[in-house]
């Protein structure tokens, strides 16, 4: 890294995240990135909707509990259980 440029991990330290489309393919890839890359984030903010009779909070446990997270939840167990339900809209 040259002078001046700073690492995502510094640059997203402390800083809220907006994720939209977590619930397909390339969202949890990303979000499990985020998560296990950026121990520092303050707060990823999930962007989702419900899916037939499953409420979009009753979603993110399920994405969470996948196997693509087993890396994540080995190595940060606490990443994966910090979801808060803020909007429960």
């Amino acid at each position: 890294m040259t002078t001046g440029q700073t690492s995502l991990r510094d640059r997203y330290r402390r800083q809220r995240i907006l994720l939209t489309g977590a619930s397909g393919l390339l969202g949890q890839a990303v979000l499990e990135k985020l998560l296990r890359a950026l121990p520092d984030v303050d707060q990823v903010l999930l962007l989702m909707r419900a899916r037939g009779r499953t409420s979009a909070q009753n979603r993110i446990p399920e994405i969470l509990g996948s196997p693509l997270f087993r890396r994540l939840r080995h190595e940060r167990p606490r990443a994966c259980c910090t979801c808060r339900d803020r909007f429960p809209y």
